[in-house]
Order: structure tokens, then C-alpha cells, then sequence
């Protein structure tokens, strides 16, 4: 399975803003994520994590620092 992620990212950004507008998504400051994801939203986390990765690859300047 091969996901875009700029795919996922416009169609999370439609979904929130949806929320957004029918008060179902409120953004208080200093919001912590406390409850575990479940296995299927981290493998998705990790694809997604690996798209980026292969899109825009590190590379080392001539000091030898990491680019991101």
C-alpha cells in the first residue's frame, strides 16, 4: 500500500476545518496527546514518516552537517 501524503494532508486539512466550523475541534494551548495510538494510526504515522523521508532526503554540507 502506497500512500501520498500530500493526498492525506489536503484531505486531513478539508476534515479539520470541517470540525472547526461545526465546533467539534477546539485548539487549546499546550494540548498534549495522552491517550496511546492504536497500531494502525502508527503504522500510518511511520508510512507517511518514510514518504517524507525518500521525498526529501538529508544531505551533508561541506562541514559534514546534516541538511534537512
Amino acid at each position: 500500500m502506497n500512500i501520498k501524503y500530500d493526498e492525506l494532508k489536503k484531505i486531513a486539512a478539508g476534515v479539520r476545518a470541517e470540525l472547526v466550523l461545526k465546533g467539534g475541534l477546539d485548539f487549546p494551548s499546550g494540548k498534549v496527546r495522552r491517550k496511546p495510538r492504536d497500531e494502525e494510526k502508527s503504522r500510518l504515522l511511520y508510512i507517511m514518516a518514510l514518504d517524507r523521508l525518500e521525498k526529501n532526503r538529508p544531505s551533508r554540507d561541506g562541514k559534514g552537517n546534516i541538511v534537512l
